[in-house]
């Protein structure tokens, strides 16, 4: 049996013990209670950005004028004035038909109505010395009103001999040879106006109501990768499809560069609406019931639980309509390992 000093000495030992354990925990319990442990978490500051909402479809391209360039006229073909694919101004000469007999017909009705005219000046003369009948006058100018228009036949027809670009743009691939017999109607090249690209496409009925004249989009195609072509609406159909409840709507693409062609199908991002907008993180924001929630650090790194007001999303990114302001830090990683009040050790994501 142990004797009774050590026995007392030991039950001394064990009191101070525990008195030292009380007093450490309740200095423990009272950081913990301040907040005063510090948890490493992830922070992210709030940030005003520009929010593009889109409308999303496909389209399909056509020249901003096309034509199929043919002739009026029958003949031969006597000189060819342009290469294939060719850039060409609004009348560039691009076919010269053979044209010797229509020039000399236009000759000889020229010549004719030169003596229509005399002649009927020289009967108005006689007319004014009541020499000869009015039907005879009347009959004289029946015949001047014929050669007139047997001229602006003549002339008409000599001018169809040369054929003409209506319009600036890009020739196709010529269709006739040299020395070739062509007739009205029969295709010479395509003419193309590149300098605008008009573009056709669909959205659902849903969006009516923001279609307007003006409405800028973007467009891609995957034969040039990333690249973006911008655009403006120009026209809405006033119709709405009943089997398809889609509107048909009608824009246009500058194409300086001529790098779009028609026919070409574009993927095409209608811009609802554009506007400065107040983002966070999207794994900032956690909910409590049907209130959204996200910590913001604040003085001293302490972090508070602040309601907010989400609107638009993007990927990644919440909208923040209220609760926040530009440059609050809010806590996006760590959100479970702390609470209102704790200070935390924010590390910039």
């Amino acid at each position: 049996m142990m004797n009774k000093p050590v026995l007392t000495l030991l039950v001394a030992v064990l009191l101070i013990a525990a008195g030292c354990s009380d007093e450490t925990g309740a200095t423990a319990s009272g950081k913990g209670a301040r907040g005063g442990a510090q948890v490493s978490v992830v922070a992210a500051v709030a940030r005003t950005d520009l929010f593009v909402e889109r409308i999303e479809a496909l389209g399909t391209t056509s020249a901003n004028e096309s034509v199929e360039v043919t002739a009026e006229a029958t003949g031969r073909v006597e000189s060819i004035n342009f290469d294939d694919g060719d850039v060409v101004a609004a009348g560039t000469v691009l076919v010269q038909l053979e044209s010797r007999q229509p020039q000399a017909r236009l000759v000889a009705a020229q010549a004719n109505l030169k003596t229509q005219r005399a002649q009927l000046e020289r009967l108005r003369n006689l007319a004014k010395k009541n020499s000869i009948a009015q039907t005879t006058l009347d009959e004289q100018s029946n015949l001047l009103q014929a050669a007139e228009a047997q001229f602006e036949i003549a002339r008409v027809d000599l001018a169809n001999r040369t054929i003409v670009a209506p319009f600036p743009g890009q020739l196709g691939i010529r269709q006739v040879g040299l020395g070739a017999l062509i007739g009205p109607g029969e295709v010479i090249v395509t003419l193309d106006d590149l300098s605008t690209i008009k573009l056709d496409f669909s959205v659902p009925e849903t969006y009516l109501s923001v279609l307007r004249t003006g409405l800028e989009l973007e467009t891609r195609s995957a034969a040039y990768g990333g690249r973006s072509f911008p655009g403006v609406v120009t026209v809405t159909a006033a119709r709405v499809d009943p089997v398809t409840r889609t509107v048909s709507v009608r824009a246009e693409l500058p194409n300086p560069d001529g790098l779009l062609r028609p026919g070409m199908l574009m993927t095409v991002d209608l811009i609802r609406d554009r506007s400065q907008s107040l983002m966070v993180p999207e794994e900032s924001v956690f909910p409590v019931g049907a209130q959204q929630f996200v910590y913001r650090i604040d003085q001293h790194d302490t972090v508070s639980r602040v309601p907010i007001e989400t609107g638009r999303r993007r990927p990644g990114e919440v909208e923040v309509l209220d609760g926040l302001a530009p440059g609050d830090r809010v806590v996006t990683e760590g959100i479970t390992r702390i609470r209102p009040g704790m200070t935390v050790q924010p590390v910039q994501g």
